[in-house]
C-alpha cells in the first residue's frame, strides 16, 4: 500500500502547490536540510482500508511565505503564529484531501483526521517498530518541503 500513497503524494503536491499558491513544486532527491532551523508541521491521519499518517515539513520562513500567498498579505500583516498555523493546516488538508479522493477512486475508502500543527527545532516523528516510514521530498523554489508518511502495519 505504500507505494501507491507515495504515488499520490507527488501529484498532490504539485496540484496544490499548482493551484494555491501559484508555484512549482518538484520532487528531489534529500540533499540536507538547515540544521536548526524552526520548522512548521501539518499532519492529517488517515482510517479505513489503510491506516497512515501524513506529516508536511516546511521552514518557518517559507510558512510565513505560504500564509502570506494563501491570505494575499504581506508578511508585516501576520498576526502571531495562528494565522501561520492555519495556513499550514489547510495546505495540509489539501494535500490529505487530494490523497483520499484518489485512494478511495482506487477501492480504498478511508476517513480523515482534522489537521494538527506543531513547530520545532530539528523534529523527529516515529511510527513505532511495526510501521513503515517514508519520506519524499520537494523544492519549491529555494524552499524545502519535506513529507513524511508513516504507515501502520497490517492488524494495527
Amino acid at each position: 500500500m505504500l507505494p501507491l500513497i507515495e504515488e499520490l503524494i507527488g501529484p498532490a503536491v504539485s496540484h496544490v502547490f499548482g493551484t494555491m499558491l501559484n508555484m512549482k513544486a518538484d520532487m528531489v532527491q534529500l540533499d540536507g536540510g538547515a540544521p536548526g532551523q524552526i520548522q512548521v508541521s501539518g499532519s492529517i491521519g488517515f482510517t479505513g482500508t489503510v491506516n497512515f499518517v501524513i506529516y508536511l515539513t516546511f521552514t518557518e520562513p517559507f510558512a510565513r511565505a505560504i500564509t502570506c500567498r494563501l491570505l494575499g498579505l504581506q508578511d508585516y500583516e501576520i498576526e502571531g503564529q495562528e494565522m501561520i498555523h492555519d495556513a499550514i493546516g489547510e495546505m495540509t488538508n489539501m494535500v490529505a484531501g487530494y490523497v483520499k479522493t484518489r485512494l478511495c477512486d482506487k477501492g480504498q475508502p478511508c476517513a480523515m483526521t482534522v489537521p494538527t500543527v506543531v513547530r520545532g527545532r530539528e523534529m523527529t516523528v516515529s511510527g513505532g517498530s511495526n510501521s513503515e516510514c517514508r519520506f519524499i521530498h520537494f523544492k519549491c523554489k529555494e524552499n524545502d518541503v519535506t513529507i513524511q508518511v508513516i504507515l501502520a502495519s497490517k492488524g494495527k
